[in-house]
């Protein structure tokens, strides 16, 4: 910052920044205190300087010199300051001297330090966005800001049926159950203070998908007189029981639907079967086994 020897005239109520005094014997201006508004200032604050208790025996108009100081030293600075003039931390002051024509009255002062900015976000998202006991829960932070740059940290408060559940940074779904309500609180830190705490939405626990865990057929390099077995195994989060559907190709074809197959092929075909799980309440993704190539003894 440049140090600068003058300071600003402020002219309040008044046209033009020389005046007139209304009697033989001038009497100097004086005002009883100056305070800096807003009262608490941030590096987003626009600050002014306010004079209050003018007087004026003579009823000159008010008319100041403004110094603005950051940490003692004077500032080549315009009427109204921002961030762009302090940081958190500094000590902003401001001097107005009230004046008139013919002199400077007694100077006042005001000073404030600038403060923390606290950390905060527009939004907490739970990810994934389908949530079940086969998933590990996570928080997404949406929009978040420090007005002074500082790196932000987060802590995070899991809530399941409205009760507090844990505080560590990934939620496992194992410890739910299909039906339960879990939502997350989770509050920014800036490494000098917490900013305001935000609450995601509320997001039911829904049913595991099952799933097929592998699948191959029986017998590996099947013969023309071979009865085609489809191996598979499967699981279930929630620990439903699991129905299988079944879908045989040779050559690309759809050619069966059922747990086997024992005809329809010819020597050097390649047979692939597709399988897909479902439980009481939904359904899962098709999983495809390994093609084999029918061989000709």
């Amino acid at each position: 910052m440049k140090k600068i020897s003058l300071s600003i005239l402020l002219c309040c109520g008044c046209t033009s920044t020389e005046t007139e005094d209304s009697g033989n014997s001038n009497r100097l201006p004086s005002i009883e205190s100056v305070e800096l508004v807003p009262d608490v200032v941030f590096e987003t604050s626009l600050v002014e300087c306010e004079a209050q208790g003018w007087t004026d025996a003579d009823g000159d108009s008010p008319l100041f010199l403004l110094e603005w100081l950051r940490n003692g030293e004077t500032l080549d600075a315009p009427a109204q300051v921002d961030g762009e003039f302090f940081n958190k931390g500094d000590l902003l002051g401001c001097t107005l001297t009230p004046l008139d024509a013919y002199g400077e009255g007694i100077p006042q002062s005001a000073e404030r330090v600038v403060q923390n900015s606290l950390p905060l976000a527009d939004a907490v998202v739970i990810r994934p966005d389908r949530v079940d006991v086969a998933s590990a829960l996570r928080v997404e932070i949406d929009g978040e800001r420090d007005d002074d740059q500082d790196a932000v940290s987060w802590s995070h408060a899991w809530f399941v049926n409205g009760v507090l559940e844990s505080s560590v940074p990934i939620l496992s779904g194992s410890i739910l159950r299909r039906g339960d309500t879990v939502y997350a609180v989770s509050t920014p830190h800036d490494g000098e203070s917490a900013g305001e705490e935000i609450q995601s939405l509320e997001y039911e626990v829904q049913n595991a998908l099952p799933v097929i865990s592998s699948v191959t057929i029986y017998p590996g390099e099947p013969s023309l007189s071979d009865l085609l077995s489809a191996i598979v195994s499967t699981s279930d989060a929630d620990g439903d029981p699991v129905d299988v559907s079944y879908s045989w190709t040779i050559n690309g074809q759809v050619v069966g639907t059922d747990a086997t197959l024992s005809s329809g092929f010819v020597a050097g075909d390649s047979i692939q079967v597709s399988v897909r799980p479902s439980d009481s309440w939904d359904v899962g993704d098709w999983e495809d086994s390994d093609p084999v190539i029918v061989q000709s003894n």
